[in-house]
């Protein structure tokens, strides 16, 4: 069974249709927001890693260095 047809002003089905067309430039860029934010993010973890890294790096040396100096 077919449903009925739905009839719509002229002007209606234009405001349909430029909100339609607004909703789907809002969500591209809510979707490029989300990838430049995920490409941040990436950025940032990277960063903190190489950070901790180094950390650590330094807390050896300095541990070497007290064995070294203290525990003879």
């Amino acid at each position: 069974m077919t449903p009925p047809p739905i009839y719509v002003k002229v002007e209606e089905y234009q405001e349909l249709l430029d909100i339609a067309s607004l909703t789907k430039e809002r969500l591209k860029k809510a979707k490029q927001l989300l990838s430049t934010i995920k490409e941040l993010k990436t950025r940032e973890d990277q960063a903190l890693a190489d950070w901790q890294a180094k950390v650590e790096a330094v807390e050896e040396r300095l541990a070497s260095i007290d064995k070294r100096l203290f525990h003879r």
